[in-house]
């Protein structure tokens, strides 16, 4: 079969193709219980309306009970997806305010970046270099923003990110915007990235990982 087109939302942006979703039940138990505990809710009120006086207030219990318990584990329960999430934004607001030490506190020691002024890649001190080099004098950035944030466990010490990035250099003042790929590992209770590529970058026709 031919490969999928791929899908453009933003002109001059290739967005890529999407992660994967998570499994149901972690996602709306764990990470987003909003919709299960409207259906929760609903379904007493529903069944509130069927029943006689008797059930109904134990129907409605019974559901209420059931809705708290759902937002109450989704507070206790943090998944490797939430924590990823959260540092990610991170990532990218250390970068952008060339702030080294939250930096190197995120990146891990076999980190190999990968983009078009550094094909052949870069490991972590290079990036470090690049970054308080580059983004600390000749690109600095005013405004850096995530997007959109995908994220797919790829294996139970593993996660891989797809982030839409809008950056505003101080320069130009004008935003581009750029999808970036983030591989994340698990080493001693920590998520760092190991591995940080562009995926595609607003109005730049070449292979923005310098491949």
């Amino acid at each position: 079969p031919m490969p999928p087109e791929p899908r453009s939302t933003i002109p001059g942006l290739v967005d890529p193709q999407p992660l994967a979703t998570p499994p149901w039940l972690e996602s709306n138990l764990f990470e987003h219980p909003t919709m299960l505990i409207v259906v929760l809710l609903a379904l007493g009120l529903g069944l509130s309306l069927v029943l006689s006086r008797s059930r109904a207030v134990w129907a409605l219990l019974a559901t209420g009970l059931a809705a708290g318990g759902v937002w109450g584990v989704s507070r206790l329960v943090e998944t490797d997806r939430e924590r990823v999430a959260a540092l990610t934004p991170g990532l990218l607001t250390a970068a952008a305010s060339v702030d080294l030490a939250a930096l190197d506190a995120l990146l891990d020691e076999r980190l190999t970046l990968r983009y078009f002024r550094a094909g052949g890649g870069l490991d972590k001190a290079g990036t470090l270099r690049a970054v308080r080099e580059e983004l600390g004098t000749r690109f600095r950035v005013r405004e850096a923003l995530v997007q959109e944030l995908q994220l797919e466990q790829t294996a139970p010490d593993q996660m891989r990110t797809q982030v839409r990035v809008r950056v505003t250099p101080e320069a130009s003042g004008f935003p581009n915007i750029s999808w970036w790929s983030i591989d994340w590992r698990l080493d001693a209770g920590r998520w760092r990235a190991v591995a940080i590529r562009p995926l595609s970058i607003q109005f730049f026709n070449a292979d923005p990982g310098g491949g």
